[in-house]
């Protein structure tokens, strides 16, 4: 895995954020549907899946970036340790 190109990053970050994005909201609203959905009226149903799907969005982005920066270094010791 090369780690010094900023495309590479993008691409490991973004990709993985949105898988992570999709496995926690997906299970979110699996359960919002099943325990919650007789608790509130339509429109604040509506307001929170909008917003608990930007915040689930970011919540993977975060994951995904503190994932990368984890490999970042684990490789940069490697190369360390190797003396390369």
């Amino acid at each position: 895995m090369d780690f010094n190109t900023s495309k590479s990053r993008f691409n490991y970050i973004l990709s993985r954020g949105f898988l992570n994005w999709i496995i926690i909201y997906s299970v979110w609203v699996a359960v919002t549907l099943i325990f919650d959905k007789n608790k509130f009226d339509t429109d604040t149903f509506q307001l929170r899946f909008i917003y608990s799907g930007i915040l689930y969005l970011i919540c993977g982005f975060v994951i995904s970036y503190s994932s990368w920066k984890n490999k970042e270094k684990r490789y940069n010791n490697l190369q360390q340790y190797l003396g390369k």
